[in-house]
């Protein structure tokens, strides 16, 4: 009994573990993406109102990102797991399309 009982203990330890460093890499992917926007993009820090993420296949952590100035958009970003950060949504193809986002990084025509 007392095995069960340390190996159940050991297993939500783990999980326990796990699920702190995601809510850390979430954290700091968060602070990375608004420190991009504001220093390198020139985005004023009161004009994003949202960053999410949800945990995906590819990317793994997709950050999605609304502006106060269009919030019924969300752009997508991801950080390629090496801290550079790219725009993924909405990509060219959209645009092409007649998509109109203000925040898009694209080259403008």
């Amino acid at each position: 009994m007392k095995k069960r009982w340390w190996a159940l203990m050991i297993c939500v330890g783990i999980m326990v573990i796990l699920f702190a460093g995601v809510q850390f890499k979430i954290h700091h992917l968060k602070e990375g993406l608004r420190d991009y926007l504001v220093h390198q993009q020139k985005v004023a820090a009161s004009d994003i109102l949202n960053i999410d993420t949800h945990i995906g296949k590819l990317p793994t952590f997709p950050m999605y990102v609304t502006f106060q100035d269009e919030p019924d958009r969300t752009y997508t970003y991801t950080d390629r797991g090496v801290g550079q950060w790219v725009q993924i949504f909405p990509n060219e193809d959209v645009i092409q399309k007649g998509g109109k986002f203000k925040h898009w990084e694209g080259v403008q025509q």
